[in-house]
């Protein structure tokens, strides 16, 4: 139905907090074979004035690369990560909990609204949050305006283009999602940048500070 920008607006009109994705493009007005949204009345966000006001957060997205190595992260790792060198961390500040889902049991790790697989995750939200992508995980559209819904079905179903074969049969998600879990993961650089002696300064710094209590180093 229309397409959104990574920014979020921090305040609603009223003074309370918003934080939600807010629509970079919308439809209304848009006639083509693919229908007509010629009475759709969504109107587009002002963002030049919500700049102006100091409203707009802009946010980076979540990198995927070695997506399919880290879906294949055993629970058990994640709760041994967390209690591994506790002294150490309890000295430098460090603490935390894993997020669990109680419906698993009350030590089960929550990966992504208790997605197990982390990729489709990623795809079905960023599908419908930021592209409007209408699709059976989430059958809610982004603006409930019936005058700006063109179509009967949802934008993404399995077996839409036909069933002969996987990459026919496979919903654009589950496609997106297989694409996502094959990207490598990234190597870190001996020379770039600022040079290897750089590079193990920053390496030390890292370690130092207790960076490595909790991020697993490649």
């Amino acid at each position: 139905m229309d397409r959104s920008a990574r920014s979020r607006f921090q305040l609603l009109p009223n003074g309370q907090r918003d934080g939600g994705v807010h629509s970079l493009f919308v439809i209304s007005g848009r006639v083509d074979s693919s229908g007509s949204a010629a009475a759709c009345t969504a109107v587009q966000e002002d963002f030049t004035t919500q700049f102006r006001r100091g409203n707009v957060s802009l946010r980076i997205p979540t990198p995927t690369y070695g997506l399919g190595l880290v879906e294949n992260i055993p629970d058990t790792t994640l709760t041994a990560n967390l209690a591994t060198n506790a002294q150490q961390k309890a000295a430098l500040g460090i603490s935390g909990h894993l997020n669990t889902n109680g419906n698993d049991g009350p030590r089960c790790p929550l990966r992504l609204e208790g997605a197990k697989r982390f990729a489709v995750a990623v795809c079905r939200r960023g599908l419908q949050r930021r592209d409007g992508y209408h699709q059976r995980a989430v059958q809610t559209e982004r603006d409930l305006n019936p005058d700006c819904q063109e179509l009967t079905v949802p934008n993404d179903i399995s077996g839409k283009n036909g069933i002969a074969d996987a990459d026919e049969a496979l919903s654009d998600i589950e496609q997106f999602a297989v694409y996502m879990r094959f990207l490598g993961a990234p190597l870190p650089s001996t020379t770039l940048p600022g040079g290897a002696a750089s590079i193990t300064r920053g390496q030390q710094a890292f370690n130092s500070v207790g960076c490595s209590m909790c991020h697993t180093q490649l």
